[in-house]
């Protein structure tokens, strides 16, 4: 009789082991984060998530609610993300301030600390005006493992908080300088429109205003040049994630300012 109690409660006990290994206790975060970009512009949007390895994961959806007076969502992009390669993407637009995204793969989606997808919009608002990015009915597979969401916002603005010495305000002028992707992992690529004929330089600053990177730009064509950045500071040393800007100088003047976003 002891045996048979004892058989019992082992059985139980593997029961509920094998329930919370499956169903019960697996929670992964997913995160929107907060992104300050001009009018006029596209931004890339990454929504982030914890490890995901281990979960058997083979499809994922979600639902996204935006302020469509601020920005306009025009779809999604998997490049540099945990869903390139991983498997197919289906996108609704509609209505407006709502897009729902649904995903299912061929095989495991694994991986940490990355980025699941990122959300294109559009800003069709003003300086001043900001849009909350909220995820809604997030699920992998069937509700395992447990998605916990944290909303983001993108903030237009058409300045940026950089000079030397320290922060202070810094109007934009136009985009003399442009980069791609944003945000931006493993590099940027720097697109610059400016007179060769003087001295033409990029700074690489942070949000205190301390200079990260200096580049010397040389004319390559017609009043334009390219240029790569690694995402490494002077020391060759890989820069922390977080807001960043490129300051355009033109014979040692400020003519151009570029925001950036790392987010490796």
């Amino acid at each position: 009789m002891q045996r048979s109690n004892i058989g019992l409660i082992l059985g139980i006990s593997l029961v509920i082991i094998a329930w919370g290994n499956n169903i019960g206790y697996g929670q992964v975060t997913v995160t929107v984060p907060e992104i300050t970009t001009t009018p006029d512009t596209t931004v890339l949007v990454p929504v982030l998530v914890s490890n995901l390895a281990g979960y058997g994961i083979v499809s994922y959806q979600f639902v996204v609610l935006y302020d469509s007076m601020v920005v306009k969502a025009t779809g999604i992009t998997t490049e540099n993300t945990l869903t390139a390669g991983w498997g197919n993407v289906a996108v609704n637009l509609q209505p407006a301030g709502q897009m729902v995204v649904g995903a299912f793969g061929f095989h495991e989606l694994t991986g940490g600390g990355d980025t699941l997808v990122k959300l294109n919009f559009e800003v069709v608002a003003r300086p001043g005006d900001s849009s909350k990015i909220s995820l809604r009915d997030f699920s992998f597979n069937n509700d395992y493992p447990q998605a916990t969401t944290k909303d983001g916002v993108i903030k237009i603005t058409n300045f940026a908080r950089v000079r030397d010495g320290g922060p202070a305000i810094l109007p934009m002028t136009q985009r003399l300088i442009r980069h791609y992707p944003e945000p931006l992992g493993d590099y940027a690529s720097f697109y610059v429109n400016a007179d060769f004929q003087n001295q033409v330089t990029v700074e690489i600053r942070n949000l205190l205003g301390q200079r990260i990177r200096e580049f010397e730009i040389v004319g390559q064509g017609q009043n334009e040049a390219f240029f790569a950045w690694d995402v490494h500071d002077g020391q060759g040393q890989i820069v922390a994630p977080g807001i960043y800007f490129c300051l355009l100088r033109q014979g040692g003047r400020v003519v151009g300012v570029e925001k950036l976003t790392v987010i490796r």
